[in-house]
């Protein structure tokens, strides 16, 4: 499937390591380690995702989840902090109206075992990490989307 393609090169072009535990038309797994650059922080983050779309009728969604934790931040050794951030963009067809597109995503960062003093500043940086990851592959999920819509949708024009 074309859009499981353009998410799988649009993640690994800003991996440094990116490998392919699954995929298939409709299901995208991957390992990612990621350097993370953004005002006075460095960080080096380590992870994993799953991408899967879901089609019933007129609607589309794409579901994601992904685990990440922060392997160094500014030359420091982090360790018991965890990131979660799961997902959806729906896109349904309204007729007349036209086409519906709604999306949710949420970050969770959490300290396993004692409070960790690092956890604090990672919360900030994980929110950030977060929106530009969203920002950029969001817009590859919309264009696939609108694509995969028009051909759906067009009526020959």
């Amino acid at each position: 499937m074309k859009l499981i393609s353009e998410l799988r090169e649009s993640i690994k072009n800003h991996c440094y390591h990116h490998q392919v535990i699954h995929k298939s038309e409709t299901v995208l797994a991957q390992s990612f380690g990621i350097r993370f650059n953004d005002d006075n922080v460095d960080a080096d983050f380590r992870g994993k995702y799953t991408f899967s779309r879901f089609k019933d009728g007129d609607c589309i969604v794409i579901v994601w989840v992904a685990a990440c934790e922060p392997v160094e931040l500014n030359g420091t050794k982090c360790c018991g902090i965890q990131s979660q951030t799961t997902g959806w963009i729906q896109m349904s067809d309204q007729r007349s109206a036209g086409t519906l597109v709604r999306s949710y995503s949420r970050l969770n960062v959490e300290s396993v075992g004692e409070e960790n003093p690092q956890l604090q500043s990672l919360r900030g940086l994980a929110q950030r990490f977060h929106d530009k990851f969203m920002a950029a592959h969001s817009s590859v999920l919309e264009k696939a989307l609108i694509e995969e819509d028009w051909k759906m949708n067009s009526t020959g024009i």
